[in-house]
């Protein structure tokens, strides 16, 4: 026996896919015992980098499956994978005990339906069958906008990212998140390559899932009149909301590595990408910046949003809409405050300086050195001196230093390590080419001190 149906979960982003896909791997055995194959064909582990037919700068999540190529630098189109690894998946649907399967990655919903359909159709002669999940606009956006300013795709105001949906440029992938809220435009092309009867569309709000849980909500819909999984317990959540103070500053600090090699399009930056989230998330809570929810809108903003996106809206509610007392796809708006995210000018200076002493040394001390292709030598040496610098921080913040003198000290020495690498006799030495490439972005680097010198007043 092969498999005789192929579920597509394709989206959309933010709707806790990362929680539906760790829930789906994470019990793939159970789940596989009750008929569901979660493939492994594809699955990107820890490991992803290593694993035969991951694109190198593709940064995805453990469980999601890597038939999707994203380009790091959010400059050009998402497309499909190879096809070797879609082979894969083929062979392993028809070897498979299972009678349905599925595979999840909400980056399918950025390549175009058609493509979709004739990749599955080379390698899987089933039925195929589609489900995705929905925000209200107003939440999609906000959520969009914050994951882009964290991952460094975006830095602009909210109004600008709102106004990337009037222009591709630098920022595809942005572009295409703002314009895919026409919920009615982006989905008619997947209803026409895979039949509405194949198509389901769920709302994405707690009071709208089974039990308020994604993973127990997503399985009810799979398979209709067959229980699956209800014995397994709640998917959770995995990404977790920033807080406003937190966004603000990670927005900046983003913004000021846009011309240093730890830029998204910089090459080599997707393999230092968890560390540096990481980070950011680790020196948001050095700081203090948690506990409260990131409000990006003004609610004439997000009534505006809504507005624009009413007709689309109301084909959901004819198409997949629920009947009785509800009336509208989407609950009703709820009260909320106004857009709180402040400015940096607004933030007391010790939490500030509380981030930068969590982030500055290690991650862009040894990251840098190494994006910059410096010898081993010289970026074990920067290494050793991170750490004998931490341990200065350290010392000085048992005596009640300044910790603003602590972030200065820690810029001036990324300056006396640049020079030390070019005064290095291995930099002498080096191939005339290589040293030009290694002088621009040296040369970056460079740029980008000054600015944080600039932003830190020193």
């Amino acid at each position: 026996m092969s498999c005789q149906t192929l579920h597509l979960h394709i989206g959309s982003p933010k709707t806790a896919t990362t929680a539906l896909q760790v829930h789906l791997q994470k019990h793939r055995t159970a789940l596989a015992g009750q008929g569901l194959l979660y493939p492994e064909s594809g699955v990107l582990h820890s490991n992803a980098w290593e694993r035969p037919g991951a694109p190198v700068d593709n940064y995805l999540a453990p469980a999601h499956h890597g038939f999707i190529w994203w380009p790091s630098s959010h400059a050009g189109p998402v497309c499909l994978a190879e096809t070797s690894v879609w082979d894969q998946l083929g062979e392993e649907l028809e070897k498979t005990p299972c009678p349905d399967a599925v595979v999840s990655n909400e980056a399918f919903w950025f390549v175009p339906a058609a493509e979709v359909r004739a990749r599955c159709a080379g390698v899987f002669k089933g039925k195929i069958r589609l489900i995705c999940y929905l925000r209200r606009q107003d939440g999609s956006a906000a959520s969009n906008y914050a994951e882009f300013c964290k991952m460094g795709y975006f830095t602009g105001s909210p109004d600008a990212f709102l106004d990337q949906g009037q222009a591709l440029g630098a920022n595809r992938v942005v572009a295409d998140t703002v314009r895919s809220l026409d919920y009615q435009t982006w989905l008619t092309p997947w209803i026409e390559a895979f039949g509405r009867e194949n198509v389901t569309v769920r709302v994405f709000e707690k009071d709208r899932l089974v039990q308020g849980d994604i993973g127990r909500d997503f399985l009810s819909q799979l398979i209709p009149g067959k229980t699956i999984g209800e014995n397994l317990p709640p998917a959770g959540w995995h990404n977790e909301s920033l807080d406003p103070r937190a966004l603000v500053v990670i927005r900046e600090f983003r913004r000021s590595l846009e011309s240093s090699p730890l830029a998204p399009k910089a090459p080599g930056w997707g393999q230092h990408e968890g560390e540096i989230r990481d980070r950011l998330r680790d020196a948001a809570v050095a700081a203090g910046w948690t506990g409260c929810k990131a409000l990006v809108w003004e609610p004439e903003q997000a009534a505006a949003l809504l507005e624009r996106h009413a007709s689309g809206n109301g084909w959901l509610q004819e198409q997949w809409g629920p009947v009785g007392e509800e009336t509208s796809f989407f609950p009703a708006s709820r009260p909320s405050g106004p857009a709180n995210l402040p400015s940096m000018k607004d933030l007391p200076g010790d939490q500030l300086a509380r981030f930068y002493e969590k982030l500055l040394l290690e991650p862009l001390g040894f990251d840098c050195f190494r994006a910059v292709g410096a010898p081993d030598e010289e970026a074990e040496r920067w290494r050793v001196r991170c750490g004998q610098l931490e341990q200065q921080l350290s010392a000085a913040q048992k005596r009640a230093t300044s910790r603003r003198k602590s972030i200065i000290q820690a810029v001036r020495n990324v300056e006396e390590s640049l020079m030390m690498l070019e005064d290095s006799r291995r930099w002498r030495l080096m191939h005339l080419g290589s040293r030009r490439r290694a002088s621009k972005s040296l040369g970056r680097l460079r740029d980008w001190v000054e600015k944080l010198r600039s932003r830190l007043g020193i």
